[in-house]
This record gives C-alpha cells, structure tokens and sequence, in this order.
C-alpha cells in the first residue's frame, strides 16, 4: 500500500496500528495451496465486520474466505495465537480464551441455529459444525451472524470458529484484526496479482493491489517495474527497481545509470529492509547468474574506502551511512585471488540450487568493482535502484509521485519538474538564461513550436512555463 490506501483504510476503518500486508504470506500452488495471498490486519481498537471487509476491499482484497479444509488449516495454524499473537486478544471476562480476527462469514437472516446459512463471502457455503463456540446465538435480540477466530487455553488454543454481531459491542469485546485475502487475477496469466504487484512483475504505482494495466483496460506486460516499500508496510516509503542487463556491468557504470534516473544504488539501513530487498530481488527475472557452488545477484550501494583495514574495514553505503557487517551477514573474501581488493556489495546466495523467493539463506558479498580478473571471475549482470528523494518536502517520495502522475518529470531523469531547474533549459545549453525566456516568449500560446519551448509538456506555452524557467535561473546543476 502506498500513502493514499493507507490513508484509505484509515477512513474506513479508523486508525490502523499494524497493517502486516508486507508480511503477507503466499499459500504456494507448489505447496498444495491455491497461489492466494494472506495478511493479518489489526487496529488499536475495535471496529465491526462490515468496516474490516470495506478495509480489505479498500487494499484490493476481501475477509478471508477458507473455501476447503485444507485452506481453512492453512489459515489456522498460520494466524494461530502462537503463530501471529498481535492479532489475538485476552478475552475480557475469561482469561483462558483469545479473541482472533474477522473472517469472510456471514449467515444468512433467518436461518435454523446455529449452523444453518453460513456462507463465505466467495459465495461457497460454510458448515461450521460444532465450532462455533461461546457467547450463545444473540446479542440482546440482534443476530450473532459473523465469524471471527477463537480459541481457548483448554484445548491448547487450537483455533476455533466463533458467531458474533456485526458490532459485537454491546455484548462482547471488540475484535480488534482481520484476516485479508488476495484472490484476484484480473489478467487472466494464472498469478495471482497481489503477488505481481508486490515483486514488480506488473506495475501498480498507485498502491492499491491492483495492476495499473487492468485499471486502465489495457494489455498487462510483464516486467520488472519498480515497487515501493509502504510505510504503511513497515517500510521507509522509499522506490525500488531491479535493472538487469544484457550483459556484465560494472559497479560504478550501474551506479551512473542509477544517478541518472534520479536514484541510487540501494542503501540498507535495517534486517528488515535487507530482507525485503533480497525477496524483491530472487523474484526478479534475469538479475542473478549462477557462479561456481553460488548465485551472484544485484549490485548494491555499499563501497570499501581505498587503503581501508581488510576486510571489515572502511564501508559505507552510498547515502553516506556506515554499513552494519552484522546485519548484511557479509561474506567477505577480500582479495578475488588476482591482487584485486573486493571493495563493493552485491547480493549473493549460497548453493547452486534454484533460487526461490521462500529462501532465507541470504546475505552480501563484497567484490571487485571491475567483477573479474579472468574468466571464472564474472562480473554482476544486474543492480538495484532506490529512489528516496522528497525535494518537495511534502512526506512523500517524489519518484512514487511521478509514477502515478501526480508530479511531471518532462526530461524524464527521475526529478520532479518542480525541483528540477534543468528541465528549464529549453536549449540544453547547460543555463536556464534569457535565451530561454525568449523560446517561452516567443512561442507563447503555441503548442511550443520547433524549440518544443512547452517546458512542462501541457499543450501550450504559458505562464507555467514561464514560471519554470524564472524559478530555474541559472546554471543547471
């Protein structure tokens, strides 16, 4: 979720404490599971069914619906009370049971008790058989017609079924989590989307679940399109995008290309980022070739300082940051056998088997910016940008805003018009100077004319631009 569904689910659902959408977990096809994605949301207070399921709708998704038995053992003993106890409550009037999330079920008005016309919100019908438990079959004459998950120290706090009122208040606690479903594949590829959108294999710059393609009614291609890591996710908000290439890079070329989208070669600042960009990566098509008994992947902005103490000494992220050896779990050779220091960081992974995204054995590896002094010494084939820049200061990562439209870019080098001054120079002479002004003025009210002096690239040459090339005096950076 970027700002704007967070935002979204807060309206709807008041103030969201920990949205795990982040740590959701994919029940695998490999692994017998339907390919759907999971989450436990929760809030710093109560709110009522019908306000969790508008909150799953909001991000793309829906209350869970356990459409088989298997799926219904896969939710349980993946958001049980000892798996995922932020999601889980003490019960108010008996400390031997919990109160667990909302779930995708409801029973029909008017139906026999308490079993009869219990349907999940997919539409396939639920018997709940004995499991439903506790609180009896009203609330002071109102229906207990949804589920949420319960379950008691009694029976080792096995997961259970329980009915309650859509605001079960008057007679219960509040539940304060749910359980999201991601379902959809709107494309038709046989993936489900969440998951595109979450490795970047469809774009989804607007941070609802949803592929921008499909939105727009337009053919989905799959690429590896840049992601964002959600505040609202338990990340920095910051843009990542994984460039492979046709053939080996060097470090500092992939840093110049980097740079010159208005990014950088990615900086990990915490376990948790470094996690989250290594899953990025593995996902990544074409960016990690196979070296000897391991895989060699994207390069990353770690550096050594020239004369440092070997291995461990002198580096730096290229934000200026000192890097933490302990938290990248480096594995650090130090000289690539020919008389070259390795004195920059790549993400490396142990084994010639497969990479799959469920892998945890994960860490960096230094290595010579040049990448090889013979044959058997390759060189990366791909890096990995971060765009972290808000030069508008308006909380915002300015690269997520040009994506989704809300900020022009016109030269297309990752800054937004606004902080660019470059973008005013209409004669790319390197100075936004009178020349310029005279282009705007000479063209104004035309579309641009051959000097194409329309700076901000609305269809026509006004005061807009002139402001632009006014606020961009000078030389250009």
């Amino acid at each position: 979720m970027n700002l704007k569904s967070m935002a979204a689910v807060a309206m709807t659902s008041g103030v969201v404490t920990s949205i795990a959408a982040g740590d959701a977990v994919q029940w695998r096809v490999q692994d017998g599971g339907n390919g759907h994605w999971y989450s436990g949301v929760s809030r710093d207070s109560g709110w009522t069914w019908s306000v969790a399921r508008k909150a799953a709708e909001t991000v793309g998704g829906a209350l869970v619906s356990c459409e088989s038995d298997s799926e219904w053992q896969f939710v349980r003993s993946t958001f049980s009370p000892t798996q995922a106890a932020s999601f889980w409550q003490v019960q108010s009037i008996n400390a031997l049971a919990k109160l667990g999330p909302w779930i995708g079920a409801s029973q029909a008005p008017g139906s026999v008790e308490p079993n009869g016309g219990w349907t999940w919100l997919s539409g396939v019908p639920l018997d709940p058989q004995d499991n439903i438990n506790c609180c009896g079959d009203d609330c002071s004459g109102v229906p207990e017609d949804r589920l949420h998950l319960y379950a008691q120290q009694s029976t080792g706090w096995t997961v259970a079924l329980n009915d309650l009122t859509d605001d079960p208040s008057p007679c219960s606690d509040q539940i304060r989590a749910a359980i999201f479903e991601w379902s959809a594949d709107c494309n038709n590829d046989g993936i489900v989307d969440y998951g595109q959108c979450r490795d970047g294999s469809l774009p989804d710059f607007n941070g609802n679940n949803l592929p921008d393609c499909c939105e727009a009614g337009a053919p989905c291609t799959v690429g590896a399109y840049p992601v964002q890591w959600c505040i609202s996710d338990g990340g920095n908000g910051h843009w990542y995008q994984v460039k492979a290439t046709a053939s080996r890079v060097e470090w500092q070329s992939a840093r110049t290309q980097a740079l010159a989208l208005g990014g950088d070669l990615a900086s990990v600042s915490s376990t948790a980022e470094l996690q989250r960009l290594f899953e990025f990566t593995v996902a990544a098509s074409g960016a990690w070739i196979p070296f000897g008994d391991s895989w060699l992947g994207p390069w990353l902005g770690g550096r050594q300082a020239v004369g440092a103490a070997e291995p461990s000494g002198g580096w730096t992220w290229t934000d200026g940051t000192s890097i933490d050896l302990s938290m990248i779990r480096a594995d650090f050779n130090n000289s690539s056998g020919c008389g070259v220091n390795e004195n920059r960081l790549h993400f490396w992974k142990a084994s010639s088997a497969p990479i799959l995204p469920s892998t945890s054995d994960y860490a960096t590896s230094d290595f010579p910016e040049r990448g090889f002094c013979e044959p058997r010494y390759p060189n990366m084939i791909s890096f990995l940008i971060e765009w972290s820049s808000d030069c508008n200061s308006d909380g915002i990562v300015d690269y997520g805003q040009i994506l989704n439209g809300e900020l022009a870019d016109t030269n297309a080098n990752g800054v937004p018009d606004i902080c660019d001054p470059c973008v005013a120079d209409i004669v790319q002479d390197g100075l936004v100077n009178g020349i310029d002004l005279a282009a705007v003025l000479n063209n104004w009210g035309t579309k641009g004319g051959v000097i194409d002096a329309d700076v901000n690239n609305d269809g026509i040459v006004d005061g807009s631009d002139l402001s632009i090339v006014l606020n961009g005096w000078g030389a250009c950076p």
